[in-house]
């Protein structure tokens, strides 16, 4: 095994085959190794999945974020092994799976989308207690986790927003329904 430093998205890590579901898991489809702010690239990645979910499944959006966080614990874990490194820029599982729960079950509407974006993106930049100690737990657990952190703080907001009967009618815009 190899050390590999930052890689972009054009010189993936030479692997063998075996490892290549955990790197496309560990890095949510390679959105890991854009060349800036991979973790907001793999927000908006995350953003596009859920626009693209049958609305007519509201389990599915919960469904398909826990059991990317479930993957991306030994997903993560398996990637700062191989890049030596205790939270790699390249794992960006946690910011897709995080992403998709905080959206579970919040209205369908752009103005949510947007409010959660934002909101997951700031709280996991500025890593408000407990995010910080999270980060310490040992391989894929510290990666994901502090994420669940960021991800709580953005859905409570969110939650609060929308059950305070305050917005205007222009927040409850819905998204485009595909399905």
């Amino acid at each position: 095994m190899s050390v590999i430093k930052r890689t972009r998205l054009g010189k993936l890590p030479k692997l063998r085959l075996v490892e290549l579901p955990a790197l496309l898991l560990a890095s949510f489809g390679l959105t890991g190794y854009a060349p800036l702010a991979s973790g907001t690239v793999a927000s908006a990645a995350a953003l596009v999945v859920y626009f693209l979910l049958p609305v007519g499944l509201p389990w599915l959006v919960p469904a398909l974020g826990g059991l990317l966080f479930i993957l991306g614990v030994p997903a993560c874990g398996w990637m700062a092994k191989r890049y030596r490194d205790k939270d790699p820029s390249q794992a960006t599982v946690d910011e897709g799976a995080v992403m998709l729960l905080v959206l579970a079950y919040l209205p369908r509407s752009w103005f949510f989308a947007g409010l959660a974006f934002v909101l997951f993106r700031f709280f996991d930049i500025v890593k408000v207690w407990p995010a910080r100690p999270a980060e310490r737990l040992p391989g894929g657990w510290g990666i994901m986790v502090d994420d669940l952190v960021a991800g709580a703080y953005a859905a409570l907001i969110c939650w609060g927003a929308h059950l305070s009967g305050v917005l205007p009618a222009w927040a409850n815009y819905p998204l485009p329904v595909l399905w």
